[in-house]
Formats: C-alpha cells, sequence, structure tokens
C-alpha cells in the first residue's frame, strides 16, 4: 500500500534521494539502460540513485567531460540500439551535451537528457556558470518537460513515475531521439547517510528502499503495462495512472 503523504517524514536529502530514484525506476522500467553520469554538485542525488542501480538491469559509466559523455551515449546509442540516459549537474554543464543531442535528433537515437538545475528561487541571480535551462535544446528534443519541487506526496511521485515512463517511451518512439527532463533540486542535495555517516548505497538499507511504500515498484515484471493507442505510439510504456 502507498504510504499518506501526511505520515512520510523525510528531510531534504531523504527527499531528493526519493525523487531521483523514482525518476529512475520509471526510466529503466520504460527501457533506458546505460546512463553516462558527469560529476556535479547539484545533480548528486541522481548520480547516487544512478549509482545505486549499476548491475540491477542498468550499467552505469562515469565521465568527467559532459561533451565527451554525450558524444560516448551517441555511440552507444548507436551500437546497441538502447536507450541512454545522460545525468550532470546545473549550469552550463548541461549546454556541452547540445553537439551530442543534435546528433542524436538527426541520427533518430534514443537518448534522455536529465539536467539538473537550481530551484527557482535561486535562478537569475547572477551565480558563476549558471545559464536558462528551460528549453536548453530547443526543437533538436522530441520531448521536454521540467519537474516541479520534489515532494512526498503520493500523487507527486506519480508524476515523476509517469515523467520518467514518457521520457522513455518518446525517446523510443517513432521517430526515436532525444527528450530532455529538467530536475530543480533544493539542498541538502545529499547523499542519505545511514549508521556511522556511511552512505546508503548497494547494501540492505540502499536508496533504492528509501521509497519503498510510496509510489508502486516500476519493474518490467510487475508493472502493467498500457499501449498508447490514443497518441499512435507503437511502443508500450509503464503505466502509472496519470496521463502527460
Amino acid at each position: 500500500m502507498t504510504a499518506p503523504a501526511s505520515e512520510v517524514d523525510l528531510s531534504g536529502a531523504q527527499l531528493n534521494a526519493v525523487w531521483a530514484a523514482t525518476l529512475i525506476d520509471a526510466l529503466v522500467a520504460g527501457g533506458v539502460r546505460h546512463v553516462c553520469v558527469s560529476p556535479g554538485s547539484r545533480s548528486t542525488p541522481l548520480a547516487w540513485a544512478v549509482a545505486d542501480r549499476d548491475g540491477q538491469g542498468l550499467t552505469c559509466s562515469v565521465h568527467l567531460d559532459e561533451r565527451a559523455a554525450g558524444f560516448f551515449a551517441v555511440g552507444y546509442a548507436a551500437a546497441t540500439g538502447s536507450a541512454v540516459a545522460l545525468v550532470c549537474t546545473s549550469g552550463t554543464a548541461a549546454a556541452n551535451y547540445l553537439p551530442a543531442v543534435v546528433e542524436a535528433s538527426h541520427s533518430r537515437l534514443p537518448l534522455v537528457v536529465l539536467t539538473a538545475d537550481r530551484p527557482p528561487e535561486l535562478r537569475d541571480r547572477g551565480a558563476w556558470q549558471t545559464i536558462d535551462q528551460v528549453k536548453l535544446y530547443g526543437g533538436f528534443v522530441r520531448w521536454y518537460h521540467e519537474l516541479g519541487e520534489a515532494s512526498a506526496a503520493e500523487a507527486a511521485l506519480r508524476t515523476v513515475a509517469a515523467v520518467g515512463a514518457r521520457a522513455a517511451a518518446t525517446a523510443l518512439g517513432v521517430p526515436r531521439g532525444p527528450v530532455h527532463v529538467n530536475v530543480p533540486l533544493r539542498e541538502p542535495l545529499g547523499p542519505v547517510v545511514g549508521v556511522g555517516g556511511a552512505p546508503l548505497v548497494n547494501d540492505d538499507h540502499s536508496m533504492a528502499n528509501v521509497g519503498a511504500g510510496l509510489v508502486p515498484a516500476l519493474l518490467p515484471q510487475t508493472t502493467p503495462v498500457v499501449a498508447d493507442e490514443g497518441r499512435g505510439m507503437p511502443r508500450p510504456y509503464a503505466g502509472v495512472g496519470l496521463s502527460l
């Protein structure tokens, strides 16, 4: 059963972990098989969620340079036919994905670009390396969406799951191509820690379990799959009870 939002008491870092884990789980359920992570502060919850799932239906690689990561993802998608996600921090880091996004668009390769971003109240403040990330890649993406404020409410988590499902389905749809999901995150960014301050990754109390009971598990063997015939999409997507 899903826990009522009123019963959920999460700290900022835990909330970000649940938010990121829900998004990544939906992408994996939708067909994303590899994630290229470029290290950065704002994207910490996303990076930890990816690392926690490495080897569990998902593989990941770390790339210090976003431009190199983008073209690695393009090559991986071209060689395997699988959808690949990119994860980076906020600001000019995201701009370095543009050449790869353009390449993927014209070559019809399935990419899901996840760009961490500052929350709305911290935008347009003149901070170094910050830019307007809204629709950053213009018409070169098949779909763009910006997530709202992180919340442990059931409706909000279901929305995140639906966004992830649609992002994967659109990238793998007809025609295939890149999609962009902008993910605003507030501090503290994590990672979530356990007993003794150790990160909760790849152990019995991993971040994959932080959101247990909040949303249905988005796994291929348990998630209802429905065909979106109304939009004429030939590829099924994970049914999460919400249309976008």
